[in-house]
């Protein structure tokens, strides 16, 4: 009823279309820059813009006076990953090619997820229970915030199923692999890599190196030197302050420390809450060392639930983190829930939690909207990024939980 809602909301708003599809509106116009421009061309800001402004034109999404003032999306992707993007957006009617990629995804999340639940989870599991799984998975918000602003996270979430599946089945090598397919978004790898390195898991080294060589090299030769170049300018200053990007990367709304941090900020109207980010990033990289050191055995139930802790704290410490990147932790999660390795509840309020906290949110809102005269503001983003932050921090827990104490308890008793 939360989503239905929300969706009604976003296209009663037809002068806004960043509230739904707001994404897919940058991977279509790179795509449809590449048709007419070729690669080399797919990070250049005015080109993009022209091509975003004219396809929301031609629906009726925006007015001619807008123009000037019309704010480009970029696609700060490899040109390996933007390939799809150059059939879609053959598909003039932007708003019928986002639809289109909505359906493919649906069949791509939800075969997916059937296959991992019948290839990878103990056949011991009922029918029931596996149909839960894939209930309380789809329903979950980061699904409803990857179809709604039409991102590629799906892709993400398959990448990260299988490079759990391949180590699970003692395929290394295959596992670093599709661990490379996360290159798509690379700040979902700064925890994973060193983890790789530190702990010698040589083949899945090896496996992301030389997958990552040909990811690169067929970018490389896609978009050529000058394209290639423009696209790390465009990583330089997508996250920072001075690229001029906030307005639509909205920091406010992500799910990690850096958004604890400016909103702590902009509520107390003050500049010095940095060092709560700061501090918070350095005690969940603390965490996740720990979690690290009880040396699990690679491929082994606990290995798989101190992989859902180190992507858990990934979301919370990198500095671009959406919600809908949280779609990479359910294959984690279901294997984690399955093994007895985390408490069912957890699974259970990730689906549900940031639903129940909108509800609550709005419900307050209008009752003190109610009883107030002044004009008040509406903190639903907030509550969403917070509820998805602290979803985060819940998952970290237990699996640290799980992991070092359950280790520090039983070396404990030994000692006596």
């Amino acid at each position: 009823m939360v989503y239905f809602g929300m969706i009604i909301i976003s296209i009663k708003d037809p002068m806004s279309p960043i509230h739904y599809g707001g994404d897919y509106i940058a991977f279509w116009s790179a795509g449809k820059v590449a048709n007419e421009y070729g690669y080399s061309k797919v990070y250049d800001m005015d080109l993009l813009g022209r091509a975003q402004f004219t396809g929301l034109y031609e629906i009726g999404y925006a007015k001619e006076s807008q123009r000037s003032t019309f704010t480009t999306l970029p696609a700060p992707f490899l040109s390996f990953y933007l390939v799809p993007f150059q059939f879609l957006s053959r598909i003039n009617n932007i708003e019928l090619s986002y639809w289109i990629w909505c359906l493919c995804n649906i069949v791509v999340l939800v075969t997916y997820l059937l296959f991992f639940l019948r290839r990878v989870i103990h056949p011991g599991l009922n029918l029931v229970s596996r149909l839960i799984f894939l209930l309380l998975s789809v329903i979950s918000f980061s699904v409803f915030d990857n179809f709604v602003n039409g991102q590629v996270n799906i892709f993400m979430m398959v990448c990260c199923g299988e490079f759990i599946r391949n180590t699970v089945g003692e395929k290394p090598f295959l596992s670093g692999v599709w661990l490379a397919g996360l290159l798509m978004k690379p700040q979902m790898l700064i925890l994973i890599l060193p983890l790789i390195l530190i702990m010698r898991y040589w083949k899945v080294f090896w496996g992301f190196v030389i997958t990552a060589g040909f990811i690169g090299a067929i970018s490389c030769f896609l978009s050529g030197l000058d394209g290639f170049i423009a696209l790390i300018k465009l990583w330089v200053q997508f996250p920072t302050e001075f690229g001029g990007y906030n307005a639509v990367t909205g920091p406010e709304m992500m799910i990690n420390w850096r958004m604890i941090g400016l909103n702590t900020n902009r509520l107390l109207n003050s500049s010095g809450d940095w060092v709560i980010t700061f501090i918070g990033i350095a005690i969940t990289i603390t965490v996740v060392i720990l979690i690290m050191e009880t040396r699990p055995i690679f491929g082994s139930p606990r290995w798989v639930v101190s992989m859902l802790g180190v992507f858990s704290a990934t979301l919370a410490v990198t500095w671009h983190s959406h919600y809908h990147m949280a779609l990479v932790l359910i294959p984690l999660l279901i294997y984690s829930t399955a093994s007895k390795l985390i408490p069912e509840i957890v699974f259970y309020l990730f689906s549900v939690i940031t639903p129940l906290s909108v509800i609550g949110s709005v419900l307050v809102y209008r009752a003190l909207h109610f009883l107030m005269t002044s004009q008040l503001t509406d903190e639903t983003g907030m509550v969403i990024a917070v509820s998805g932050f602290l979803m985060n921090m819940v998952i970290v827990y237990w699996v640290f939980r799980n992991t070092y104490m359950v280790k520090v308890k039983e070396e404990a008793k030994i000692e006596h």
